[in-house]
């Protein structure tokens, strides 16, 4: 009889679970000229966080766009039906799902709530946000002044996030951004990561000594990939 092993699947939120960033899709439905100008206009707040809710703030106040608005364009994104089913079948056969993600609370809940998937998670540990004065306000997960991470952003250090999660046989870590970096070297050899090809994450891993990790990693293309890939595992 095979020995039953606990899986902790943890997955990224944006570019990941959904094809899209969150962050900046309600800018480019609802104000295509901020959108254009996003890579430049980030750079003079202090972290991403901070940018975000600022450009909320600007949709509201200069255009009258608000929380209603910013979600409605939000319930436009499709979680892909390969993403589903793969996520499902892991929910199924009983392991631990867990999204990890530098998003935020309305905008991830409204994303998997549209698609029929709010009670799929049994954590989601993002920025925290709230409708407030009829506009949605973003703020840091943490609030910090040094989380000690020179990897992370200073909003998040999901590596630190990663390593409160103990006690399970195994860990599939499934992401693609920079942040994705610092828990996936976290993982051991036992331990599985799930790369998306052709975003940072990919350009980066195992390229350099301290950027090496020990868990055996899986490239993915897209949502019909990686189901394949992860079913595999499971």
């Amino acid at each position: 009889m095979n020995a039953v092993h606990s899986i902790q699947i943890v997955y990224d939120f944006d570019y990941t679970i959904i094809d899209a960033n969150s962050d900046t899709w309600f800018l480019q439905e609802l104000a295509p000229d901020l959108h254009e100008t996003v890579a430049e206009d980030h750079k003079r707040f202090s972290g991403w966080t901070e940018y975000v809710d600022d450009a909320l703030d600007r949709l509201h106040t200069d255009r009258g766009l608000g929380s209603n608005e910013v979600l409605a364009s939000l319930e436009q994104i499709s979680i892909e039906p390969e993403m589903k089913q793969s996520i499902l079948h892991a929910k199924a056969a009983g392991h631990e799902l867990r999204i990890l993600s530098d998003a935020n609370t309305v905008f991830i809940h409204t994303i998997l709530a549209r698609n029929g998937m709010q009670d799929v998670f049994s954590t989601i540990t993002t920025n925290p946000a709230r409708i407030e004065d009829g506009r949605v306000r973003v703020t840091r997960f943490d609030t910090s002044a040094d989380h000690g991470c020179s990897l992370c952003p200073a909003n998040l250090c999901k590596g630190g996030v990663v390593g409160t999660w103990a006690g399970y046989d195994r860990t599939y870590y499934v992401g693609d951004g920079w942040g994705d970096l610092c828990p996936i070297l976290k993982l051991t050899s036992s331990d599985v990561a799930f790369v998306r090809r052709g975003k940072t994450l990919a350009r980066y891993l195992n390229q350099k000594a301290e950027h090496t990790t020990k868990a055996t990693v899986v490239y993915w293309n897209d949502a019909r990939e990686l189901q394949s890939k992860l079913l595999k595992f499971i």
